[in-house]
């Protein structure tokens, strides 16, 4: 419920962020994000501080500091520009 309370709080437009849960190697649950934020390192910890603070235990926070087109590149893989790209998620095209 932490990460629905914190999105249904409004949290900036300049926060993009995937949740994703899976079990490590001891097949202990584990919760993982992955996303975008525009702005300082201070902006970002302060705009994500009440969803650390509703998970449980101490949450490991890592990050990297990219520009744009670098941050695109991490999430969607090298760019291509020899032809126009075909998107599409396989929840929203019933793969």
């Amino acid at each position: 419920m932490a990460f629905q309370n914190f999105v249904a709080s409004l949290p900036r437009n300049e926060l993009s962020l995937l949740v994703f849960v899976s079990t490590n190697s001891n097949n202990a649950l584990e919760l993982g994000s992955t996303g975008s934020f525009y702005g300082t390192e201070a902006e970002f910890v302060a705009a994500i501080k009440p969803y650390r603070d509703a998970l449980p235990g101490n949450p490991v926070l890592s990050f990297k500091q990219d520009n744009w087109i670098d941050g695109l590149v991490a999430v969607l893989g090298p760019l291509n520009t020899t032809k126009p790209d075909v998107v599409c998620f396989p929840i929203f095209c019933g793969v």
